[in-house]
């Protein structure tokens, strides 16, 4: 015997089973007990907002890269790296870092391989990452693959030495 019951309720679901078993649904549980809530939040947060480098090049072309790095008064780190290459991830935030710390010194400017072969034949990097120093259109460091900590801070020591 099939019994097909419309309707909402704990009334329909317990005469439903009481028609097709004979016994009823035992009584419903009692709702659980209530937490109190806590207070609010107080309104001031300890927030560490780090602000963009404002230093940074996103070269987008060959002509960009002429006025912002080779005719730049200032150091110019020059980051050649790919998004597929992971220890260009790691050397990224190093050199922002860097950047950051040294904002009115120098500045740091990020090629994408992929985009800009043209600027990798003139600059003979054959792989990455690839960074260069360039100071009034000259390169005057290079260091290629994942370095340490300390042999970027050297590097950057020794760019800004030449000015």
């Amino acid at each position: 015997m099939r019994l097909l019951v419309r309707g909402s309720g704990g009334v329909v679901a317990r005469s439903a089973l009481l028609l097709t078993t004979g016994h009823p649904l035992p009584p419903p549980l009692p709702p659980p007990p209530t937490t109190p809530t806590p207070p609010p939040l107080p309104y001031t947060r300890a927030i560490h907002h780090t602000p963009p480098a404002r230093d940074v090049y996103n070269i987008a072309s060959e002509d960009e890269f002429k006025n912002k790095v080779m005719r730049s008064e200032l150091p110019v780190i020059v980051n050649f790296h790919a998004d597929w290459c992971e220890p260009c991830h790691s050397l990224r935030p190093l050199l922002e870092k860097i950047a950051q710390q040294n904002q009115n010194k120098l500045h740091l400017a990020e090629v994408l391989v992929e985009e800009h072969i043209d600027l990798l034949q003139a600059f003979e990097v054959t792989a990455v990452p690839a960074v260069l120093g360039i100071h009034r259109g000259m390169v005057v460091g290079k260091f290629v693959g994942l370095v340490s900590h300390k042999e970027v801070t050297g590097f950057v020591e020794k760019l800004l030495s030449d000015e």
